[in-house]
């Protein structure tokens, strides 16, 4: 039998002595809330995580004090954070490229809609849109500057291509006419 010669520190009712609280703090005032051993504030289950293992319930503090705890840590332990976010990075290479190519299309302005498509076509294609080569390497999202819509999907050096005649089709005509006559010019001399 315990002895419940101590007191709880959250309401002041006797607890045992080994226990951090008593019971009515420990399974909280209604079944819906939960106190939070952190911030010792009485919440909805709600705003606690679920554990995942084999008895799913309540973590023991809230999604608010867990946050501040992980943050805390990552600023204490930055070697640390960054090792552990390349380890992850090692082991999910597609997450860590469409985790990118999403940021990139935010950066671009493009909207959610726009960014799903973008999503999709990157996972079923592998070729640049342009040059058609599969081993073209990272793909990059070309889109209109002034309009900001999705144009494809296009491998680095054609996307510098197109920035580089200033995505503009006549300039590109231009330097395609160029160097077709520079080849008939080289095949007409023999070379």
């Amino acid at each position: 039998m315990p002895s419940y010669h101590d007191t709880c520190p959250l309401c002041g009712s006797e607890k045992d002595t080994r226990a951090t609280r008593c019971r009515t703090c420990w399974v909280g005032a209604c079944p819906e809330s939960k106190r939070c051993t952190k911030c010792a504030k009485l919440l909805p289950v709600g705003a606690f995580r679920i554990r995942t293992r084999r008895n799913p319930r309540p973590r023991s503090t809230c999604k608010k004090c867990e946050c501040i705890e992980q943050r805390t840590r990552s600023r204490d332990n930055p070697e640390q954070r960054r090792a552990t976010k390349r380890k992850w990075a090692s082991k999910n290479p597609m997450s860590v490229k469409l985790s990118a190519l999403r940021s990139s299309c935010k950066r671009m302005g493009l909207s959610e809609g726009v960014i799903t498509l973008v999503i999709e076509r990157f996972k079923t294609t592998s070729a640049c849109d342009i040059c058609k080569r599969d081993d073209a390497g990272t793909l990059h999202v070309e889109h209109c500057h002034t309009t900001r819509t999705f144009r494809g999907l296009v491998c680095e050096a054609c996307n510098h291509g197109i920035g580089k005649f200033y995505d503009d089709p006549d300039r590109l005509r231009a330097a395609a006419d160029y160097l077709e006559r520079h080849r008939k010019e080289m095949h007409q001399l023999g070379a």
